[in-house]
């Protein structure tokens, strides 16, 4: 075993190659829907930068614009900025994914419990029909 400046290097290619063996194999569409996946996330992380419109603030002067310069998006019938309800919107579904992916494990302790609730409320509904 040698001590070469040269052989951290190497191993830390080493890790690297395996990654790049496993994703090269992916076609062209893996990269394509990672690089959305990453503008949307990243649309979704700098949406106060990105418009100057409150999503819920309300203009009836500005009631369904059609799309131009000023709302790329248009407006809804009550005056609102279409684009930035669609960034802010993805802000909650990113929250909501990352919460339920983190909820899923929680699930899996307890799978029955759900299924528990169903059947007791079904045979009271079976009850109560009965009676």
């Amino acid at each position: 075993m040698t001590n070469s400046p040269a052989e951290p290097l190497a191993t830390r290619y080493a890790l690297f190659r395996g990654v790049r063996i496993r994703f090269g194999k992916q076609s062209w569409s893996f990269a394509v829907g990672i690089c959305g996946f990453s503008i949307i996330v990243l649309a979704a992380i700098f949406a106060p930068m990105l418009t100057p419109y409150d999503p819920v603030a309300l203009d009836f002067s500005s009631a369904l614009q059609a799309p131009n310069w000023s709302h790329p998006f248009g407006t809804d019938n009550l005056g609102r900025d279409v684009l930035a309800r669609v960034l802010y919107a993805a802000r909650v579904d990113l929250q909501i994914g990352a919460i339920g992916q983190h909820g899923l494990e929680s699930i899996e302790v307890c799978p029955h419990c759900v299924d528990r609730f169903l059947v007791a409320r079904q045979l009271e509904q079976g009850r109560s029909i009965t009676a």
